[in-house]
């Protein structure tokens, strides 16, 4: 397996958010079936599109020790990782080598 990142649900207190934390490949796709594993209602994420990770905050969050990204479906924030995702470093790395 490639690259892991941790993810958590989004709940009203720290602790029970950190309480829901799992590794999985970071990727878009893992992701999407994670969230869509964890999703009791509703219909099953399709569109990689509505699935988004932002940087949350400014550099490690030091309450839990994490570049703290925050997830969102169709914006409404779901949930958080631990980093970027591996594709969207390898995105950004490529980009920098061909600007140079």
């Amino acid at each position: 397996m490639g690259k892991v990142m941790k993810y958590r649900d989004h709940r009203g207190l720290l602790a029970d958010s950190l309480d829901t934390t799992v590794e999985i490949p970071a990727t878009k796709e893992a992701l999407i079936a994670h969230l869509n594993a964890i999703s009791s209602s509703g219909p099953k994420l399709t569109n990689p599109d509505s699935v988004t990770v932002e940087k949350y905050g400014h550099g490690i969050d030091k309450r839990c020790g994490w570049d703290t990204h925050i997830v969102a479906v169709y914006g409404c924030a779901v949930g958080f990782t631990d980093g970027p995702l591996a594709d969207v470093v390898l995105t950004e790395l490529r980009a920098a080598l061909e600007a140079s």
